[in-house]
């Protein structure tokens, strides 16, 4: 009864460790932010909306990005060594071009 008791509570506390993480994670995800700035940008252009419009909203888009920004460096900075686990997380973002073929080197040639 207590393997039972003790599955139960570990597999609980695995859905709660979870659960936190995924909020946190949307909650520190400027990607939906960056977006709405782009939209702006664009609106701008296209001249839906006008000069002052334009920079009431992306001042307000900025700031939103940047307590993000803040919120994330005070947590753990880009990597946190203290993961419960004993490894540790790495905080990263990607971009470019990866499409390029890799080099063989010294394949019989």
């Amino acid at each position: 009864m207590f393997l039972l008791d003790s599955a139960v509570l570990s597999g609980v506390r695995w859905a709660l460790k979870t659960l936190v993480a995924a909020a946190q994670a949307e909650q520190d995800d400027d990607s939906g932010l960056r977006a709405a700035l782009l939209d702006v940008e664009m609106r701008a252009e296209a001249g839906e909306i006008t000069q002052e419009e334009r920079a009431e909203l992306e001042g307000e888009l900025l700031a939103s990005i940047h307590e993000i920004k803040q919120r994330r460096a005070q947590a753990h900075g880009p990597i946190d060594f203290a993961a419960e686990d004993g490894g540790f997380e790495v905080d990263a973002n990607v971009a470019g071009d990866f499409h390029e073929p890799a080099v063989s080197r010294g394949r019989g040639r």
